[in-house]
């Protein structure tokens, strides 16, 4: 994921630990603006099995999104993947 401006997320690795294969599992990742400007992120391309929503958007100064992401394998696979 790329980000722009004075944006941080409150981490850098989403662990999601061991998951079933065939079963979902979902997760929500805080994008937090604390500058002046109005901040954007895109993320550049994601795993097969990985679904992340929205892939781009904008944060307003103080401000607050979220980052939806939606895993289901459908063969064993290990994923590993930072946020920069």
């Amino acid at each position: 994921m790329t980000v722009a401006g004075c944006t941080r997320t409150s981490l850098s690795r989403l662990d999601l630990g061991v998951l079933a294969v065939g079963l979902p599992a979902d997760r929500s990742i805080p994008i937090v603006n604390g500058g002046k400007n109005v901040a954007v992120y895109h993320v550049d391309s994601v795993p097969d099995g990985v679904g992340i929503s929205p892939m781009r958007g904008r944060v307003s100064p103080e401000g607050r999104a979220e980052i939806d992401v939606h895993v289901l394998l459908d063969r064993p696979l290990v994923i590993g993947r930072e946020v920069e």
